[in-house]
């Protein structure tokens, strides 16, 4: 996403092979967030 047109980010991390846990984490805060728009191309 942008904030004041700067690109930010957000990692979500896991327990070593709990991959399906960070991606239910992911997904519930995309559900609740919505996705976010892509930035405009250079």
């Amino acid at each position: 996403g942008l904030a004041d047109g700067l690109p930010v980010a957000m990692m979500i991390v896991a327990p070593r092979f709990q991959d399906a846990l960070a991606l239910r984490v992911a997904q519930a805060y995309e559900q609740v967030r919505g996705v976010f728009p892509r930035p405009p191309q250079a």
